[in-house]
């Protein structure tokens, strides 16, 4: 019956104390793997709890917005200093749609370099499991310097800086540059966000040392201006004698920092919840208790087998007896009678 039991994919533990009347038992399982499903599984869910409060208690996620060529300490960890040496940006032909951005990144601790790498989206930097993602992009009000016809002349006139017109007594500034230009509810320059859909730049002139009222030119609409009032207040002007050809934005990278310490610790977890439920559901766990003792007649034997299943009596019944037949039949038993008997609960 062993070898049977064996050659049907169980294994068989047969006990070393035969009763006093002559009766003998084992022990015949299959998929013993299975029992430790549950076990494995509610221990990993410990272990992925556990690794979440690690990230609450000791991990951090900030954003750090870096201008092109310059440099900012993060706030959890001050001492570590992020710098851009070149933010680059490209976009879909015909579009102001980017297609890639992306960041020279250095981090500083004091004067030693830590790291440095182009990061782009979906390609962080890693120092010591502190991440660096390129997360976003935008630009303020700074600019390098804006390009302005007048006429047959072009000029490069950077910010804040009052640039003479050729030929003419009349100088011209450039202050602040919106990205996304767009009029408010009160009537005053605004931007719709930090993307360069529709910049815009507020120039001064001075003529003979008098200031004229400040004006908002577009650049994808050089025939739009508006005029600013003492208030703030815009209203339209005529379409100006010059056009601003391009603006030199000085950019800033988005850099999303983030620690989680316990990653590594759920992602364990999360492992083992797996193997969990494989074992548990993919496995299907047998059991069987085998008693032979003498029969009643000279000679007989009487078999009694009793089975449990981890998927339930009803769906095991037919393997069951159909395994009872084939052990009774490898055995060269004769005589076989399979009787069911009720066995408590």
């Amino acid at each position: 019956m062993r070898a049977a039991l064996a050659s049907a994919g169980y294994h068989v533990h047969v006990s070393s104390h035969a009763a006093a009347d002559g009766r003998s038992s084992m022990v015949a399982t299959r998929h013993r793997p299975q029992r430790w499903g549950s076990y494995i599984s509610h221990v990993a869910l410990v272990v992925i709890l556990v690794g979440g409060l690690l990230k609450q208690l000791y991990g951090f996620v900030e954003m750090v917005p870096v201008l092109d060529g310059g440099a900012r300490a993060m706030q959890y960890k001050p001492e570590w200093e992020l710098k851009v040496d070149d933010f680059t940006i490209k976009y879909y032909e015909g579009t102001r749609t980017p297609s890639l951005f992306s960041s020279d990144l250095k981090v500083y601790e004091g004067d030693t370099l830590l790291a440095q790498k182009v990061i782009k989206v979906n390609d962080p930097l890693d120092i010591d499991g502190v991440r660096f993602y390129q997360a976003s992009w935008g630009a303020g009000g700074m600019f390098r310097s804006v390009t302005m016809q007048f006429g047959k002349n072009v000029l490069q006139i950077p910010q804040r800086t009052p640039t003479k017109i050729p030929g003419s007594p009349i100088r011209v500034s450039a202050d602040v540059m919106l990205p996304n230009f767009t009029i408010g509810p009160d009537a005053r320059a605004d931007s719709g966000s930090l993307d360069l859909k529709n910049p815009a730049v507020k120039v001064k002139f001075v003529i003979d040392g008098h200031p004229t009222r400040p004006l908002w030119l577009l650049q994808n609409s050089p025939g739009v201006a508006f005029s600013e009032n003492e208030d703030g207040t815009l209203a339209h002007a005529p379409p100006p004698p010059f056009k601003l050809i391009e603006i030199d934005p000085v950019l800033f990278s988005g850099i999303q920092v983030a620690y989680d310490p316990g990653y590594p610790v759920v992602l364990t977890g999360g492992i083992a919840w797996l193997v969990g439920m494989i074992l548990l559901f993919w496995l299907h766990r047998r059991r069987l208790w085998v008693v032979v003792a003498p029969g009643t007649e000279p000679g007989g034997v009487r078999v009694r087998v009793g089975a449990w299943s981890s998927r339930g009596t009803r769906e095991f019944q037919k393997e069951f007896e159909s395994l009872v037949r084939r052990v009774a039949s490898e055995t060269g038993g004769t005589g076989v009678a399979l009787q069911a008997e009720p066995v408590p609960a």
